[in-house]
């Protein structure tokens, strides 16, 4: 008779991240008020699809930025789409700053 075990969380979460072409890092610690204006946040108000960052996401962040000030949650849909090359892309504005990310979206506001 064959014993069958569970696998450990560790080995679940290496499973599943192993296939999917986004490198496992540490996320940082968020602060109580990057924290905070994270919960302030409700949805998703910008989603970047499969071809990546274009210029109008550029612009319609600016714009989001300038009615939403206390911040504007951006979805990344796809695992092609580099995050770090995204944050770089989406903050070149300078009315646009970053501010966290948790997983794949991303968090920005009006730079003061």
């Amino acid at each position: 008779m064959a014993v069958h075990r569970r696998a450990s969380p560790a080995s679940r979460a290496q499973a599943t991240n192993s296939g999917s072409g986004v490198e496992s890092e540490p996320t940082p610690v968020a602060t109580a008020d990057e924290e905070q204006l994270w919960r302030s946040v409700d949805r998703d108000l910008l989603v970047i699809g499969k071809n990546g960052v274009a210029a109008s996401h550029c612009t319609s962040l600016a714009d989001l930025v300038s009615h939403h000030p206390m911040g504007v949650k951006v979805r990344v849909n796809h695992s092609r789409v580099n995050l770090e090359e995204a944050v770089l892309k989406l903050s070149e504005d300078p009315s646009v700053e970053f501010v966290l990310r948790k997983g794949s979206t991303l968090l920005f506001k009006k730079s003061s």
